[in-house]
């Protein structure tokens, strides 16, 4: 035989106590992780595109002042005048004259832009290239140069930006210590106004890279990469300087040129790698640049993973300890259940006469003391239960001896009985042998325990035998009449229901003293729902006691229902008994009898209206009722309602044939013997 796997209690309690300390724990853990990285994350995001956007406006601004200061020339006639001279056949002396007046409006734009390296000035017109760098130096040579040649990436009275590039000497070879840092330059074409296709020249202003990396150094750290790159994908600023002299072109940063990105805010870029991308726009009207920042996760939440590694390691160190203390309170606690089991285990294997104190020795007063205690007394009572099995077998064996006596009596009754009608019917007295045999088939039915579920038409031909042997005794004008349809013919019911019904109607109801009476049983099958009807035209019932009577069937309906068994035995019982009727009869004048039979009617017999009640609730499983009516004047009815559904019919049905079949053969024998 397979059994279970035993698993020690310990083992149990141990598992169930880390169970509830660690799962717990890793759930507040997980989540607190998850928590504080979301929030770090959110934290971050907020920051970074706080400092992006504004450092964005800050280079905004100066790119927006660079451009400004470029189309100041606009504004300087004289200038304009100059760069617009078609005859550049003057005099030395007014050469060096408009030479230095283009001079000094270059020196006066290094005070709007201070950072500029070099500014530069291409003059078509003038066929010269002047030059003016930080120091103030002042460059210039003359070239030939046709503007109708030379085309722009730009509107006409617009400026573009050249990319980031290694500072250009404009074909200046005698520059002294010349420097070779990276520069960006705003580049502003001249138009003669107001025409778009006369071009004075270009004017360049060249700035140091170094503006843009003052603006956003404070936007990163060493393990993130921050860069601006123009809409075509080139680098005009990165935090690795290789990135800008490479110009490699990026994938990622080109992708995120062609994205449609707010210009007012920055966002952070969809990206499934380990890195955190937040990209803000920069557009002006000579640019449109990208602030780009790139920031692992790792050097994000690294804060956080190093709190939860330290708390995750406190959890450890703290749950070896609980260990250790728990481990030690189960095995405490324990220790008296097994060594209970290793003296339940000897009292299993038969020693009855075993001392728990042999075994164990608990003083606490607990559960566990509880348990022993109950133990001690169980062990007990089966010593005693033992005893008494060996005392209830002999009590038996004499039983049964006394149970086979008692079967020969009613065999023997019969067979006198059966005796009795023989003889009559040979003495030619028909009568009384119809009335022995009428006694003897009642006999036979009420003394057939194997059924205890009859149709209703034998039910109904005990009640005629039963009625038959009354008239014996006492002659009367009662009639009786049985209205029975055949659908209802086969139903079952419970062994002797109709009969208690019955007998309390002729007793109570007096209808053997009491002239033309007449005692109906009816049936009326009306969907599943069976319709029983006693109705005598006896003595009546008071309606005192009517309402008794019914108030006693539902308190035995309701204590069913309930399982309320205190209830339902007190439901039961009754203060009166058919003798006591019967002294009380005796003792009352003639004309009182016939109320005091009203008034003791329905009180009790030997079955009992409830118990009858009783028997059907629960043959049919509470889905019936039982209705005492009355007139007061000419009789009592007796409603039953039965669902014959419910009536479990697969054993009782069965019961039943094998009774009838039992009873067929019986008759058969009688039939012989007569």
């Amino acid at each position: 035989m397979n059994t279970k796997r035993f698993v020690s209690i310990r083992v149990k309690v141990l598992v169930l106590l880390f169970f509830c300390i660690l799962v717990p724990f890793l759930f507040y853990w997980f989540f607190s992780y998850y928590y504080i990285r979301t929030s770090l994350d959110e934290e971050f995001v907020s920051q970074t595109t706080n400092t992006m956007t504004a450092a964005g406006a800050s280079i905004s601004d100066y790119l927006e002042l660079a451009d400004y200061t470029a189309r100041g020339l606009y504004f300087n006639s004289e200038v304009m005048d100059i760069l617009a001279d078609q005859d550049p056949d003057d005099s030395s002396y007014q050469q060096l004259q408009t030479e230095a007046r283009i001079f000094d409006f270059m020196q006066m734009l290094y005070s709007s832009v201070p950072d500029a390296s070099q500014i530069h000035l291409s003059a078509f017109h003038l066929k010269k290239s002047l030059l003016l760098q930080a120091d103030m130096q002042r460059y210039e040579k003359s070239h030939i140069y046709l503007s109708q040649e030379r085309t722009f990436p730009c509107a006409p009275y617009h400026s573009y930006i050249s990319a980031t590039h290694m500072q250009s000497d404009y074909n200046f070879v005698n520059l002294p210590e010349r420097e070779f840092s990276l520069v960006f330059s705003v580049n502003l074409p001249i138009y003669q106004i107001p025409s778009t296709t006369d071009v004075l020249g270009e004017i360049s202003i060249d700035i140091p890279i170094s503006v843009l990396e003052e603006i956003c150094d404070p936007l990163y750290q060493s393990q993130e990469t921050l860069c601006i790159i123009d809409g075509n994908g080139n680098f005009i600023y990165s935090s690795r300087p290789a990135d800008i002299t490479t110009q490699v072109k990026n994938p990622l940063f080109q992708e995120l040129a062609s994205m449609e990105l707010s210009t007012e805010n920055a966002q952070v870029a969809e990206s499934d790698s380990d890195d955190i991308i937040i990209c803000s726009r920069i557009p002006l009207e000579p640019a449109d640049w990208y602030l780009i920042k790139i920031s692992p996760k790792s050097f994000v939440y690294a804060k956080a993973n190093h709190f939860f590694n330290l708390m995750l390691y406190s959890f450890l160190a703290v749950t070896a300890a609980e260990v250790l203390l728990i481990c030690i309170a189960v095995f405490h606690f324990t220790s008296p259940l097994k060594k209970a089991t290793v003296y339940a285990r000897a009292v299993t294997a038969g020693n009855l006469n075993a001392k728990m104190s042999d075994y164990i020795t608990y003083s606490q007063n607990d559960e566990i003391g509880s348990l022993l205690v109950a133990i001690r007394k169980m062990i007990h009572s089966i010593r005693s239960f033992t005893i008494r099995q060996y005392q209830l077998e002999l009590a038996n064996r004499t039983s049964e001896l006394k149970a086979l006596q008692a079967q020969i009596n009613p065999h023997f009754i019969h067979n006198t009985l059966q005796c009795l009608a023989t003889s009559a019917l040979e003495g030619g007295n028909v009568s009384l042998y119809q009335s022995i045999t009428d006694l003897g088939q009642m006999m036979h039915y009420s003394m057939d325990t194997r059924r205890s579920l009859v149709p209703i038409t034998d039910a109904l031909r005990y009640i005629d035998l039963y009625l038959r042997l009354q008239k014996l005794r006492f002659p009367s004008t009662m009639t009786s009449r049985f209205i029975i349809p055949e659908e209802t013919k086969g139903l079952l019911i419970p062994k002797m229901t109709l009969q208690p019904l019955v007998e309390n109607s002729i007793l109570h109801g007096n209808l053997l003293k009491l002239e033309n009476s007449c005692l109906t049983i009816r049936t009326a099958l009306n969907g599943h729902i069976l319709h029983i009807w006693v109705e005598d035209t006896g003595t009546g019932i008071t309606f005192e006691k009517l309402n008794a009577l019914n108030a006693s069937l539902r308190e035995v309906r309701a204590s069913m229902a309930n399982a309320d068994v205190q209830a339902f035995v007190t439901s039961l019982d009754s203060p009166n008994t058919n003798a006591e009727a019967a002294n009380t009869a005796q003792h009352n004048p003639a004309d009182e009898q016939l109320d005091q039979a009203k008034r003791q009617r329905f009180v009790s017999n030997r079955i009992g209206v409830p118990n009858v009640y009783q028997r059907l609730l629960l043959y049919f499983q509470n889905q019936c009722t039982m209705e005492y009516l009355s007139n007061q004047d000419c009789g009592t009815t007796v409603h039953i309602q039965i669902d014959h559904r419910m009536l479990n019919t697969g054993e009782n049905s069965r019961r039943s044939e094998e009774s009838e079949h039992e009873r067929e053969r019986e008759e058969k024998h009688e039939s012989a013997d007569r």
